[in-house]
C-alpha cells in the first residue's frame, strides 16, 4: 500500500500536481511508520520521497504561484526530513553503505539549494569521498555530487574550480553514457555556463553547437531543450558581437517557440525580444522597432498594459524610435510608460527613474527646455535630493539649465553631483565654470585648491586640459601653480594628435600667460587657432588677445579680440537662450573673452 501511494506520488509529482503528490507521500510515511516503527530504512525511503517533492522549489513557484516565505517553509521542512532520513540510515546501516553517501548528497544539495554554501561544502565533501571509494569514479550518484559542488563554486564565483570539475562531470558522462546523452548534455551546458562566467564565450560558443547537434538528433529539432539551446548559443554569439549569426539563431528560436507555445507565450516573447536587441545592434533600427511593436501587443493582450514586461517593450520601442530621431512618436512611448510606472513605484525606485531619464533625453532633443524643467522639479523632491540615486537626474538638470544659461541654478546642480561623486573631475570641472560665471570667488577658489593635488597624477589629455582650465579661468586661484602648469602641459603633450587639441593648446596658452610668458602664451594661443572646433578657436583668440595686449601690440590684440567675440557672440537680453550641447565650452570662452575685453578695453 505505501510502496503504491510512493508511486503514484511520484507520477503526480512529474506531472506538477505537487499537493496532490505531497498528500499521498504523507500518507505514504504514515503508514510506514505503523507497519515499521519510526526508525526504519522503509520510513527513511519515505522521508527522502517526501522531502524530494517538498523541495521541488521551481515546480511548487510554478504550479502553486505560492509566495516566497511559503516556499521557504516548504524548502525547511525538505531539509529536515533528509537530515532525519540521513541519521536513520547512518544509524541503521554500515556507514559505508550507498544509501548513507545518497542521504548526504542529498542533504548538502538541499543547503546549497537553499543557499547555505558553507555549511553544504563539508557535506557534499564526505558524500564524494564515501561514493568515490564505495561506487567509483563514474557512477551516476558520484557525478550527481561532484555536479553540485560545481554549482556551489559556480555561485561562488569560483571559476576555475567549477570549470575543472564540470570539465571532470563531463568526461566522464561522455565516456559513460556517449555524447548525445542527456546527462552528458547538461554536463556541457553546465561547463558552458562557467565558460561564460568567465568570459571564454568561443569555447562557449562551440559547446552550445555541439550541444544544439545532439539535442536536434534526440528530438527531431522540436523540444524544448532544443529552443532552449539555441537561445544559449544567441547569447554566446551575442556576447561576441557576432549579431548576423545571432539574429539568424534567434529568429529560429522564435520559431520553433512559436510551434511549441503559441505566439502569445512568454518564452515566445523574450525569443522575440531578443531578435530585436539583436537588431539594435545591426543598426537596424526599422527592424527592431517592428518587432518590438509586435511583442509589445502581445504583453498588452497577455499581461496588461501596467505589467513590468509590457513597460520594458514599451521602453524597447521607445529607444528605437529615439534612434530614428522619431522623437515626438519616442516622447509618447516614454510618457505612457512613466505614467504606468508611477502607478505602481515610488518615486525614486530605479525603474522610474531611468524612465525619466530617457523622457529628459528626448525632451532635450526637442529643445522642449520647460517641459524638462518642470518634469525634474516634479521628480526631484527633496527627499530625492538626500540620496546618491538622485544623480542622472540632477545631471539633466545641470545640462538644461547650462544649455538656457541658468548658470546659478545650474552651479546648484554641479555641487549636489560633486557632493555625491567627488571623484568625478567633470563635476569640478562644471563648478569652477560655473563659480566663475556667478562671480563666486570664494567658491571658485575652493574648488581650486582641490583640484590639482586630487588628479596630478592622470594620463587623460581630456582630464588634464579640464581641470587646469578650471583652476586658471580666473587669475590668482589659489591653487597649487606648479601641478596647474604641469597638467595644462600634460594635456597639450599627450592629446598632440587628438580631435581635442586646439582646447589643449588654448588651454596651455592659458597656463603660459597667467605665469607671465607672454611671448609663449602667443605662440601656443596661435597654435590653437587653426583648430577647427569655434569655440576652442574663441578661447585661442582671448588669450592671444591679452598676450598681444601685454606686449604692446594694441592694435592686434583688438583684431584679435573681435574675431574670438564673433566665433562666442555673448547672449541675447531678449528672447530664449539656447546655447546647445556646447554650452560649457561657450561659456568658457566667453569668461575669457569678457577679461579679455576688461583688458583691452573695447566692446
Amino acid at each position: 500500500m505505501a510502496t503504491s501511494q510512493n508511486n503514484l506520488a511520484h507520477v503526480y509529482s512529474q506531472n506538477g500536481k505537487l499537493t496532490e503528490a505531497e498528500a499521498l507521500a504523507r500518507e505514504a510515511l504514515a503508514t510506514r511508520r505503523r507497519l515499521f516503527g519510526n526508525e526504519s530504512l522503509e520510513v527513511a525511503d519515505s522521508l527522502r520521497n517526501l522531502a524530494v517533492i517538498l523541495g521541488d522549489k521551481r515546480q511548487w513557484a510554478e504550479a502553486e504561484a505560492m509566495g516566497r516565505e511559503v516556499l521557504e517553509m516548504k524548502q525547511q521542512e525538505a531539509e529536515d526530513l533528509e537530515r532525519k532520513s540521513l541519521a536513520m540510515r547512518q544509524k541503521l546501516l554500515s556507514q559505508e553503505h550507498p544509501d548513507v553517501a545518497n542521504s548526504l548528497y542529498l542533504v548538502g544539495d538541499r543547503m546549497r539549494q537553499r543557499g547555505k554554501l558553507k555549511e553544504s561544502y563539508p557535506v557534499l565533501n564526505a558524500a564524494l569521498s564515501l561514493q568515490r571509494k564505495v561506487l567509483g569514479e563514474d557512477h551516476p550518484a558520484t557525478l550527481y555530487t561532484l555536479k553540485s559542488l560545481g554549482l556551489m563554486y559556480e555561485v561562488e564565483k569560483e571559476w576555475s574550480q567549477a570549470e575543472t570539475v564540470f570539465r571532470q562531470v563531463l568526461a566522464a558522462w561522455r565516456k559513460r553514457a556517449g555524447n548525445d546523452d542527456p546527462e552528458t548534455l547538461y554536463a556541457q551546458r553546465d561547463l558552458a555556463d562557467v565558460l561564460e562566467g568567465q568570459g571564454k564565450w568561443a569555447e562557449a560558443e562551440t559547446l552550445h553547437g555541439e550541444a544544439l547537434v545532439s539535442w536536434r538528433k534526440r528530438e527531431g529539432n522540436g523540444g524544448s531543450e532544443t529552443s532552449y539551446t539555441l537561445h544559449k548559443l544567441g547569447v554566446a554569439l551575442g556576447a561576441q558581437e557576432k549579431w548576423s549569426q545571432a539574429e539568424s539563431v534567434y529568429r529560429e528560436e522564435w520559431a520553433l517557440r512559436r510551434k511549441q507555445a503559441g505566439n502569445d507565450d512568454p518564452e515566445t516573447l523574450y525569443a522575440l525580444r531578443n531578435i530585436g536587441i539583436t537588431l539594435e545592434f545591426e543598426g537596424k533600427w526599422a527592424e527592431a522597432e517592428t518587432v518590438h511593436q509586435e511583442a509589445l501587443a502581445s504583453w498588452r493582450k497577455r499581461a496588461g498594459n501596467d505589467d513590468p514586461q509590457t513597460l520594458y517593450t514599451l521602453d524597447r520601442v521607445g529607444w528605437t524610435l529615439q534612434a530614428q530621431s522619431r522623437w515626438l512618436e519616442a516622447e509618447t512611448a516614454y510618457r505612457e510608460a512613466l505614467t504606468s510606472r508611477r502607478k505602481q513605484a515610488t518615486n525614486d525606485s530605479p525603474e522610474l527613474l531611468s524612465e525619466c531619464e530617457q523622457l529628459c533625453v528626448v525632451l532635450g532633443a526637442q529643445r522642449k527646455y520647460h517641459d524638462m524643467e518642470q518634469l525634474l522639479d516634479e521628480v526631484l523632491t527633496p527627499e530625492l535630493l538626500k540620496q546618491p540615486s538622485c544623480c542622472p537626474l540632477v545631471a539633466r538638470r545641470l545640462d538644461v539649465m547650462g544649455r538656457q544659461g541658468k548658470w546659478r541654478e545650474a552651479a546648484d546642480a554641479a555641487a549636489t553631483l560633486n557632493k555625491y561623486q567627488p571623484d568625478e573631475y567633470y563635476w569640478l570641472y562644471n563648478m569652477s565654470a560655473l563659480s566663475a560665471a556667478t562671480h563666486d570667488r570664494p567658491a571658485y577658489e575652493q574648488v581650486c585648491k582641490r583640484i590639482p593635488a586630487s588628479f596630478s597624477e592622470t594620463t587623460n589629455s581630456y582630464v588634464a586640459w579640464r581641470l587646469a582650465e578650471g583652476c586658471l579661468l580666473l587669475p590668482n586661484s589659489g591653487a597649487d601653480r606648479r601641478l596647474v602648469e604641469q597638467l595644462a602641459t600634460k594635456a597639450a603633450t599627450l592629446g598632440s594628435g587628438d580631435v581635442g587639441i586646439g582646447y589643449f593648446q588654448a588651454c596651455k596658452a592659458l597656463s603660459e600667460y597667467r605665469e607671465g610668458g607672454f611671448a609663449q602664451a602667443v605662440e601656443w594661443a596661435e597654435q590653437g587657432r587653426t583648430n577647427s572646433e569655434a569655440f576652442a578657436r574663441a578661447e585661442a583668440s582671448a588669450v592671444l588677445a591679452m598676450a598681444q595686449w601685454r606686449l604692446g601690440l594694441q592694435d592686434a590684440a583688438r583684431a584679435t579680440l573681435n574675431q574670438g567675440n564673433k566665433l562666442a557672440s555673448e547672449i541675447s537680453s531678449t528672447g530664449a537662450v539656447d546655447l546647445g550641447d556646447g554650452w560649457l565650452d561657450w561659456l568658457i570662452a566667453r569668461i575669457l573673452l569678457d577679461e579679455a575685453t576688461d583688458l583691452v578695453g573695447t566692446r
